[in-house]
């Protein structure tokens, strides 16, 4: 860690409650309201997420519950943040260019091992992977369809059409109809400005 006084500094500031975090209902939590065992994770990915923005001086992109935590912090836990962190405030330029969105989310969770050396817990930081997955799973369950209409119309696929039909459904079922909780649609870049 680069810089021990900067987390224990962090640590140390009431940042959120666990009642202060409003979140959905996740799917990958089954459609229920996050618990509070869940929710003091997130809080506590926020102070991480937070110190890799100080230490790295980059623009970074947080995951997707990261950046719901970022938008529950209030005026009072801003101010004493940005003494925290040596004046400086934080600056969100929302964005919907998925190549800025990809290369900062993917540059956190690199810094977030190299600082921190624990696993990222999935949950909260989904791996880029399931992204490519899901694309994966949508473009086969659509040759599927394609190769479906054409065997309708006398052409021999359909036994094609019904591989592409079951691997595009497993990858759809096992990794979701959309990555909601990856931020690659709409999201924000992060980051600490004087």
């Amino acid at each position: 860690m680069r810089d021990e006084t900067l987390w224990a500094r962090l640590q140390a500031v009431d940042l959120l409650n666990v009642d202060d975090l409003i979140l959905p209902a996740s799917r990958l939590f089954g459609g229920k309201p996050l618990s509070g065992h869940v929710k003091l994770a997130i809080i506590e990915e926020l102070r991480r997420f937070l110190y890799l923005l100080a230490v790295s001086n980059e623009a970074l992109v947080p995951s997707h519950f990261v950046a719901l935590a970022l938008h529950c912090l209030r005026p009072l836990p801003l101010t004493t943040l940005s003494q925290t962190i040596g004046q400086r405030r934080m600056l969100l330029t929302p964005t919907r260019l998925p190549a800025v969105l990809w290369e900062g989310y993917r540059r956190a969770l690199e810094l977030r091992a190299m600082e921190f050396g624990a696993a990222d817990p999935e949950h909260i930081w989904p791996q880029p992977f399931s992204l490519k997955l899901q694309l994966l799973g949508w473009s086969a369950l659509a040759a599927g369809i394609a190769f479906g209409i054409a065997a309708r119309s006398g052409f021999a696929t359909t036994a094609v059409s019904v591989i592409l039909l079951l691997v595009g459904g497993f990858l759809w079922f096992t990794e979701g109809p959309w990555p909601k909780n990856l931020p690659f649609r709409k999201g924000f870049v992060a980051k600490l400005v004087p």
